[in-house]
């Protein structure tokens, strides 16, 4: 099988595409074990090198931090790049400082502060709760003594101002008739006196 110049190039030219983007498949890959396996003290730059059949070391670029949140920079001269990479799955929170975020255990303390001020004030109405119903006694203990119409110091009070009276009935009525046989005190000496003799 025999093939043409121009078929050659272009298969070349798509061969050495797909090699262009398994090489930045494997460096984005590269570039995440990195990051994830440094430590926050390390350098902010890697060398990606390859060593293909034991030939000595390749160095194809560097692997660092992107311009922008949640990207890393890929430089690799050998095949052109030089681009931030997004970070798949980065939402925002991994752009804040510490101090952004509550301590560990912070919730926690609140939480049982909280408890305890809702065991305070449930303390609290539970004796607000046994003083009302104790009022709520003696409140009707008095509107059993205050009474109405039929009972209690209200009829009591009624009865006595009937007994009482006024100038037509009850005692009122009673002393002035009274008063009236009795005669006054002048009048009552001289009358005693006539019938002494």
């Amino acid at each position: 099988m025999r093939y043409t110049k121009s078929a050659l190039g272009l298969l070349n030219a798509q061969y050495r595409s797909v090699l262009k983007k398994c090489l930045l498949i494997n460096l984005g890959l590269f570039a995440l074990a990195a990051i994830s396996a440094t430590p926050a003290h390390a350098a902010s730059e890697a060398e990606i090198v390859v060593k293909i059949n034991g030939s000595s070391d390749i160095t194809y670029g560097t692997v660092k931090e992107g311009t922008t949140n949640g990207t890393i920079n890929i430089k690799a001269d050998a095949i052109g790049v030089d681009a931030d990479i997004p970070v798949h799955g980065l939402g925002s929170a991994a752009y804040k400082n510490d101090t952004d975020f509550d301590a560990f255990g912070a919730a926690a303390a609140v939480q049982g502060t909280t408890t305890e001020t809702v065991k305070s004030v449930d303390d609290k109405v539970t004796a607000l709760d046994t003083r009302v119903t104790t009022a709520e006694g003696k409140i009707s203990t008095l509107e059993t003594t205050v009474g109405d119409s039929t009972s209690g110091l209200v009829k009591d009070t009624a009865d006595l101002k009937t007994t009482v009276g006024d100038s037509t009935s009850g005692l009122v009525k009673d002393t002035a008739d009274l008063k009236t046989t009795v005669g006054d005190s002048s009048k009552r000496h001289g009358r005693f006196e006539d019938n002494c003799r």
